[in-house]
């Protein structure tokens, strides 16, 4: 096991496989979401009365901070997210957390659950989980179609993510 310059990223080379912590994405998610908020200046009685809304920005930042956790990543190995029970974990509320396997399901990367990220066996779980089929574009896309996650959509339409190879389609003329 080797650890890149971010402490939230191991590569397994006897596995293959690089494996990216899962649970700052949600954190930066979660801070993120507040902020945009409070940068509004909404009320904190909004959040529990328009708790759709808010797990409407909650998505878009989820799903941006994935994207971008993804591509910042140069390793050269294959990539999976590791997700492991974050119950515990004080700074994220309940209503987030509650939210995680809904953005798994329709996650078009490869990812794994193990009990904690120092574990011995996450690179025999990261590398299984790249044999295991991923979710299909189309079941992100209609999911953001449903949620009306309109700018996550485009960014999606414009950086496909297929089978772990990062498809830029900006440099390509109509």
């Amino acid at each position: 096991m080797s650890f890149c310059k971010n402490k939230h990223i191991k590569e397994y080379p006897e596995h293959r496989v690089c494996v990216i912590d899962f649970l700052p994405c949600i954190e930066r998610a979660v801070k993120d979401t507040y902020n945009f908020f409070l940068e509004l200046n909404v009320p904190s009685t909004f959040f529990s009365k328009h708790k759709k809304d808010l797990l409407k920005v909650f998505y878009h930042f989820t799903f941006n901070n994935l994207c971008e956790t993804y591509q910042q990543c140069n390793s050269v190995y294959r990539k999976v997210f590791a997700t492991y029970s974050v119950k515990e974990h004080n700074a994220i509320p309940t209503l987030f957390l509650d939210n995680i396997n809904t953005i798994l399901k329709v996650c078009p990367v490869h990812w794994c659950e193990v009990p904690s990220l120092d574990s011995p066996e996450v690179g025999i779980a990261a590398s299984a989980a790249t044999e295991k089929q991923i979710e299909i574009y189309s079941k992100l896309s209609k999911f953001t179609k449903d949620k009306q996650l309109t700018a996550i959509s485009a960014k999606i339409k414009k950086n496909r993510l297929f089978s772990n190879i990062l498809v830029d389609f900006s440099t390509v003329e109509k």
